[in-house]
């Protein structure tokens, strides 16, 4: 079996979903198959050729997306805000200009991924080609691939929940309309849709009418189908540690920074200290309740991957926050940790919170209501239950979907049921 992804921006510093598909990718790779990804060069970082026998091949993202990717890699770059502000402009312009495919801002590059995945096909054939959404130009690609060869099986990929990518930008009307567009697009034109289970009503009923594709339910695969029990026994009395973007809008601090300051003060935390490890722009709010706190907070602007991975060794709770509807790849990452994860939660439709209840070292703090108090009371009574306790074997079975291999087995199950009329 041979596997072709689209995805965008990937290692070494990918987005969410390029590292969904990378997992699922190498899951294949592992099972005995083929895979091979086509994703966004960066002109910064340097595409790997080949990422955990995985083959990687490059296409030539637009001038828009270079922008983009210079203040992604280099935040604190003298340039990084420049080219930001560039990156907008063009943004509006090309969204514009593709403005009854919105969020489509590059037909060019959709084509270009088309044409290395139509090039690769052909010197060597694949069973299917997965297309992850977003970004949409990855969709346009795999719909101009199947005008050119109808036969291979399409999957769309959707870790990304269409409505929520289109209402930060547009009105509620054009929100519907670029959302039936896309859904009638993927509907028509693919054999099967991948959606994720935290949104499973939306996409069984969006795509219900659908002339083609058929609807199966994944989740974002980010738990390892290795995974080897740390044994480890929680300690409620060391530090916390929150690592992750500090971006207005999504990730509000304030609430985890209070209720830490009054668990301090209170002595119920003892000498432990909150590390915050982040960037986005209440990076600063966060510096000032460090000199506030007297380092009881503590904020580190840049760490590497070695020594995030000592301070979450080190971290006696690992902290989430979301004050929007869309779900964070983060938290499955704590949860390998097998550590207690706190979770502040201020939106009604927050989709982490229903992944934390499940988990056993989980708590969720509905920080909509209450003062800092009252969270840190329940706080409080939570550190209390879970002290000296450690997770059972077999815990990882509560969210199967979440393995990489669990996607993998969706997508040969229906390759191999031969259901598709190709």
């Amino acid at each position: 079996m041979r596997v072709l992804f689209l995805t965008d921006k990937y290692y070494p510093r990918p987005f969410a979903n390029a590292v969904c598909a990378q997992n699922v990718a190498r899951s294949f790779v592992e099972a005995g198959h083929e895979a091979d990804v086509i994703a966004f060069d960066d002109p910064f970082e340097s595409l790997p050729s080949e990422l955990d026998d995985v083959r990687v091949h490059g296409v030539r993202p637009d001038e828009r997306l270079k922008l983009f990717y210079l203040a992604s890699d280099l935040p604190s770059d003298k340039k990084a805000k420049a080219a930001m502000a560039v990156f907008r402009s063009l943004n509006f312009v090309s969204r514009l200009s593709n403005w009854t495919r919105y969020p489509l801002a590059s037909k060019a590059l959709a084509q270009r991924i088309a044409n290395l995945a139509i090039s690769l096909h052909r010197a060597k054939p694949y069973d299917c080609l997965v297309a992850t959404c977003c970004p949409v130009e990855c969709i346009e690609a795999a719909v101009r691939v199947r005008a050119c060869l109808p036969d291979i099986p399409l999957f769309a990929y959707c870790v990304d929940y269409i409505p929520n990518t289109l209402r930060r930008h547009i009105s509620e009307k054009k929100q519907a309309s670029a959302s039936e567009y896309w859904v009638n697009r993927i509907g028509h034109n693919f054999d099967y849709v991948i959606g994720m289970a935290f949104e499973e009503g939306w996409y069984r009923s969006s795509y219900a009418a659908a002339s083609r594709a058929r609807v199966l339910i994944g989740d974002l695969p980010l738990l390892s189908d290795v995974f080897t029990a740390t044994d480890y026994t929680t300690t409620v009395s060391g530090d916390w540690v929150y690592a992750g973007s500090l971006s207005r809008g999504h990730y509000n601090p304030v609430p985890a920074m209070e209720t830490f300051s009054w668990l301090s003060a209170h002595g119920i935390v003892g000498s432990a200290i909150f590390h915050i490890v982040g960037r986005g722009d209440l990076a600063r709010l966060c510096r000032e309740w460090e000199v506030r706190t007297g380092g009881v907070i503590q904020f580190h602007d840049y760490m590497t991957h070695n020594d995030l991975e000592r301070m979450y060794d080190n971290a006696s709770v690992l902290v989430s926050m979301k004050c929007s509807d869309q779900i964070s790849a983060k938290l499955f990452e704590y949860m390998a940790q097998e550590k207690p994860l706190l979770h502040f939660s201020e939106h009604s439709e927050d989709p982490d919170r229903q992944y934390v209840d499940r988990y056993r070292l989980g708590l969720t703090v509905d920080v909509l209501d209450g003062e800092p108090e009252v969270w840190g009371l329940q706080v409080a009574g939570w550190l209390s239950a879970i002290d000296g306790i450690s997770l059972p074997p077999g815990w990882t079975s509560e969210f199967e979907k979440n393995r990489p291999s669990y996607t993998r087995d969706l997508i040969l199950s229906h390759i191999h049921a031969g259901s598709c009329d190709f």
